[in-house]
């Protein structure tokens, strides 16, 4: 299975591209580093959902 995301930098980036079968393994057959992996990666989305939430406080407050 292919995944697939585009993104724009605005700045200068490095790109790390994972083959998804052997992500997928590893964080099935090694416990440890799969909760290790998947806990960074859902502290990444949910930093980024509150930047965005409070963006979007900071917009709907400048509408009153």
């Amino acid at each position: 299975e292919r995944y697939a995301l585009d993104a724009f930098c605005a700045e200068t980036a490095e790109v790390l591209e994972i083959e998804a079968g052997s992500l997928q393994r590893t964080l099935t057959e090694d416990c440890v580093a799969g909760f290790v992996i998947m806990s960074e990666v859902a502290k990444a989305y949910f930093d980024r959902y509150t930047e965005l939430l409070r963006s979007l406080q900071s917009v709907v407050s400048g509408l009153s």
